[in-house]
Protein backbone atom coordinates (compact mmCIF):
# COMPACT_ATOMS: atom_id res chain seq x y z
CA UNK A 1 0.00 0.00 0.00
CA UNK A 2 0.91 3.64 0.06
CA UNK A 3 1.22 6.43 -2.43
CA UNK A 4 3.57 6.43 -5.42
CA UNK A 5 5.35 9.58 -6.50
CA UNK A 6 7.15 10.29 -9.77
CA UNK A 7 9.22 13.46 -9.50
CA UNK A 8 8.13 13.99 -5.90
CA UNK A 9 9.30 12.49 -2.62
CA UNK A 10 6.04 13.11 -0.78
CA UNK A 11 3.02 12.12 -2.96
CA UNK A 12 -0.36 13.20 -1.61
CA UNK A 13 -2.40 10.85 -3.81
CA UNK A 14 -2.27 7.17 -4.80
CA UNK A 15 -0.27 8.31 -7.88
CA UNK A 16 1.21 11.80 -8.13
CA UNK A 17 3.35 12.93 -11.05
CA UNK A 18 5.32 16.17 -10.82
CA UNK A 19 6.19 16.83 -14.46
CA UNK A 20 5.06 16.01 -17.99
CA UNK A 21 3.80 12.63 -19.11
CA UNK A 22 4.74 11.46 -22.63
CA UNK A 23 2.18 9.21 -24.32
CA UNK A 24 4.58 7.23 -26.47
CA UNK A 25 4.02 6.99 -30.22
CA UNK A 26 1.18 9.51 -30.40
CA UNK A 27 -1.66 7.05 -30.80
CA UNK A 28 -4.83 6.95 -28.73
CA UNK A 29 -4.39 6.45 -24.98
CA UNK A 30 -7.16 6.00 -22.42
CA UNK A 31 -7.55 6.68 -18.74
CA UNK A 32 -10.12 4.10 -17.74
CA UNK A 33 -12.42 4.54 -14.76
CA UNK A 34 -14.04 1.83 -12.59
CA UNK A 35 -17.11 1.55 -14.86
CA UNK A 36 -15.05 1.61 -18.10
CA UNK A 37 -15.75 5.31 -18.59
CA UNK A 38 -12.72 6.69 -20.38
CA UNK A 39 -10.87 9.90 -21.00
CA UNK A 40 -9.17 9.37 -24.33
CA UNK A 41 -6.15 11.42 -25.31
CA UNK A 42 -4.79 11.81 -28.83
CA UNK A 43 -1.36 13.40 -28.84
CA UNK A 44 -0.30 13.25 -32.49
CA UNK A 45 0.31 16.87 -33.63
CA UNK A 46 0.06 15.86 -37.31
CA UNK A 47 -3.38 14.27 -36.98
CA UNK A 48 -6.54 16.30 -37.74
CA UNK A 49 -8.15 14.56 -34.74
CA UNK A 50 -5.56 15.71 -32.20
CA UNK A 51 -7.17 16.63 -28.91
CA UNK A 52 -8.89 15.15 -25.90
CA UNK A 53 -11.81 12.78 -26.39
CA UNK A 54 -14.31 11.91 -23.66
CA UNK A 55 -16.09 8.57 -23.83
CA UNK A 56 -18.28 6.70 -21.35
CA UNK A 57 -18.35 3.34 -23.12
CA UNK A 58 -14.71 2.38 -23.53
CA UNK A 59 -14.14 4.52 -26.62
CA UNK A 60 -16.91 3.20 -28.90
CA UNK A 61 -18.80 6.51 -28.76
CA UNK A 62 -17.11 9.87 -28.35
CA UNK A 63 -19.44 12.11 -26.34
CA UNK A 64 -17.23 15.22 -26.37
CA UNK A 65 -14.08 16.24 -28.23
CA UNK A 66 -11.75 19.14 -27.40
CA UNK A 67 -9.84 19.60 -30.65
CA UNK A 68 -6.43 21.18 -30.95
CA UNK A 69 -7.02 24.81 -31.90
CA UNK A 70 -9.95 25.34 -29.54
CA UNK A 71 -12.91 23.72 -31.28
CA UNK A 72 -15.34 21.68 -29.16
CA UNK A 73 -17.53 18.90 -30.53
CA UNK A 74 -20.40 17.36 -28.57
CA UNK A 75 -21.46 14.19 -30.36
CA UNK A 76 -18.87 14.76 -33.12
CA UNK A 77 -15.12 14.43 -33.54
CA UNK A 78 -15.18 16.85 -36.48
CA UNK A 79 -16.58 20.14 -35.13
CA UNK A 80 -17.41 22.76 -37.81
CA UNK A 81 -16.16 25.58 -35.60
CA UNK A 82 -16.01 26.86 -32.02
CA UNK A 83 -18.88 24.74 -30.59
CA UNK A 84 -20.67 22.05 -32.60
CA UNK A 85 -23.52 20.13 -30.95
CA UNK A 86 -24.26 17.08 -33.11
CA UNK A 87 -27.21 14.74 -32.50
CA UNK A 88 -27.29 13.23 -36.00
CA UNK A 89 -26.11 14.19 -39.48
CA UNK A 90 -28.07 16.83 -41.39
CA UNK A 91 -26.51 15.52 -44.61
CA UNK A 92 -23.53 16.81 -46.55
CA UNK A 93 -23.70 20.35 -45.25
CA UNK A 94 -21.37 22.53 -43.23
CA UNK A 95 -22.12 25.71 -41.33
CA UNK A 96 -21.99 29.14 -42.97
CA UNK A 97 -18.49 30.41 -42.21
CA UNK A 98 -19.84 33.82 -41.15
CA UNK A 99 -22.24 32.25 -38.64
CA UNK A 100 -20.54 29.16 -37.26
CA UNK A 101 -19.52 29.95 -33.68
CA UNK A 102 -22.37 27.73 -32.46
CA UNK A 103 -23.53 24.90 -34.74
CA UNK A 104 -26.49 22.70 -33.77
CA UNK A 105 -27.04 19.74 -36.09
CA UNK A 106 -29.62 16.96 -36.29
CA UNK A 107 -31.12 14.70 -38.96
CA UNK A 108 -34.67 15.85 -38.08
CA UNK A 109 -36.00 18.93 -36.30
CA UNK A 110 -33.35 21.02 -34.58
CA UNK A 111 -33.85 23.66 -31.94
CA UNK A 112 -32.54 25.78 -29.17
CA UNK A 113 -34.49 26.16 -25.93
CA UNK A 114 -34.30 28.96 -23.38
CA UNK A 115 -35.83 28.06 -20.00
CA UNK A 116 -36.67 30.71 -17.41
CA UNK A 117 -39.25 31.21 -14.62
CA UNK A 118 -42.77 32.07 -15.80
CA UNK A 119 -42.52 35.57 -14.31
CA UNK A 120 -39.33 36.50 -16.18
CA UNK A 121 -38.08 36.99 -19.73
CA UNK A 122 -35.93 34.98 -22.11
CA UNK A 123 -33.98 36.88 -24.74
CA UNK A 124 -31.45 36.85 -27.55
CA UNK A 125 -29.32 39.99 -27.58
CA UNK A 126 -27.26 41.35 -30.47
CA UNK A 127 -24.37 43.66 -29.65
CA UNK A 128 -21.38 45.53 -30.97
CA UNK A 129 -18.48 47.49 -29.40
CA UNK A 130 -20.65 50.60 -28.95
CA UNK A 131 -23.82 48.92 -27.69
CA UNK A 132 -24.06 45.51 -26.05
CA UNK A 133 -27.81 45.38 -26.78
CA UNK A 134 -28.26 47.01 -30.18
CA UNK A 135 -30.87 44.40 -31.09
CA UNK A 136 -33.08 42.25 -28.88
CA UNK A 137 -35.65 39.50 -29.31
CA UNK A 138 -37.49 38.93 -26.02
CA UNK A 139 -40.18 36.54 -24.83
CA UNK A 140 -42.00 37.97 -21.80
CA UNK A 141 -43.52 35.10 -19.79
CA UNK A 142 -45.58 37.40 -17.54
CA UNK A 143 -47.39 38.91 -20.56
CA UNK A 144 -47.07 35.94 -22.96
CA UNK A 145 -45.62 38.18 -25.66
CA UNK A 146 -42.71 38.20 -28.07
CA UNK A 147 -41.00 41.51 -28.89
CA UNK A 148 -38.31 42.73 -31.26
CA UNK A 149 -36.23 45.84 -30.47
CA UNK A 150 -33.40 47.64 -32.24
CA UNK A 151 -30.91 50.21 -30.95
CA UNK A 152 -32.28 50.09 -27.37
CA UNK A 153 -35.67 51.43 -28.51
CA UNK A 154 -39.02 50.43 -27.16
CA UNK A 155 -40.48 47.33 -28.77
CA UNK A 156 -40.74 47.86 -32.53
CA UNK A 157 -42.82 44.75 -33.05
CA UNK A 158 -44.82 42.88 -30.40
CA UNK A 159 -46.87 39.71 -30.82
CA UNK A 160 -49.34 39.07 -27.99
CA UNK A 161 -50.58 35.63 -26.89
CA UNK A 162 -53.96 36.08 -28.64
CA UNK A 163 -52.30 36.81 -31.99
CA UNK A 164 -52.52 40.59 -31.79
CA UNK A 165 -49.55 42.34 -33.43
CA UNK A 166 -48.31 45.75 -32.34
CA UNK A 167 -45.96 47.73 -34.56
CA UNK A 168 -44.05 50.66 -33.09
CA UNK A 169 -45.42 50.31 -29.56
CA UNK A 170 -45.18 48.12 -26.50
Amino acid sequence: GGNVGIGTDNPGELLEVDGNIRLGDGTHRNIIGPTNATLGIYANPNDSNEGIKFSTDGGTTIEMFLQDGGKVGIGTTNPNNTLHVHTASAGSVTADTDRDDLVIENSTNVGLTFLSPNTDKAAIAFGDPQNSRVGLITYDHAHDSLAIRTNNTDNLLTVQNGGEVGIGGT
